[in-house]
């Protein structure tokens, strides 16, 4: 129905809106527009003309300063997305190396493939020096 009543309204419109333009002068130098003639005036229908698009000469140019501060906005952000995605890995990393601290503290006998695929025991020493590894990854990465 919308549609309806938009489409009627725009066809009564059109008209004016092509109608011609008239204009005089009258007797004490005043210039009138009207879109009907004057009647006691000698009118003369007016000749419009598209405004011109804006050219090359009309385009807005950047000045080289303007062109370096662009370029320094876009590095920036390019900077500050990196460090974002950054502070994520390394949150990930520290999240994962938390959760391996915890296993090799709570379980005193763990288990791991050798080179050929097998399982085997982790004798203490390597324990303690995964533990001591993981601590001090923690430390010096994470501010643990």
């Amino acid at each position: 129905m919308r549609l309806l009543l938009f489409a009627t309204l725009l066809l009564q419109v059109s008209p004016v809106l092509a109608a011609d333009i008239h204009g005089w002068i009258d007797a004490k130098g005043v210039q009138h527009f009207s879109d009907r003639p004057a009647h006691s005036q000698a009118s003369r229908p007016l000749a419009l003309r598209a405004a011109p698009s804006p050219g090359p000469s009309q385009a807005r140019t950047e000045t080289p300063a303007q062109r370096a501060a662009a370029e320094q906005r876009r590095f920036d952000q390019a900077l500050r997305r990196d460090a974002v995605q950054e502070a994520e890995a390394r949150r990930l990393r520290c999240q994962e190396w938390k959760t391996q601290l915890n296993l090799l503290e709570q379980r005193p006998r763990l288990r791991t493939t050798d080179a050929m695929g097998s399982p085997r025991a982790l004798t203490g020493a390597e324990r303690q020096a995964l533990l001591d590894e993981t601590r001090n990854r923690l430390r010096v990465s994470c501010a643990w």
